[in-house]
């Protein structure tokens, strides 16, 4: 009997979800330049809550353990 846990499932036979390096690279370079016009034109402000509502959800998460 298996454990009921199974690889991804996807809707085209022989697709696969795979993170390649170049998805990485470009995914890293796309936030990087965002924040870098976060900086320039906003004064980081959207960083800034962003920030604080991923803390108030760390806290939200870890009062339900």
């Amino acid at each position: 009997m298996g454990s009921g846990i199974s690889g991804p499932t996807t809707t085209h036979p022989g697709a696969q979800c795979v993170m390649t390096n170049q998805i990485a690279i470009f995914l890293f370079l796309f936030l990087a330049v965002l924040l870098g016009i976060d900086v320039v034109f906003n004064d980081s402000a959207t960083f800034l809550l962003f920030a604080k509502k991923f803390f108030e959800l760390i806290e939200w998460v870890a009062f339900w353990r």
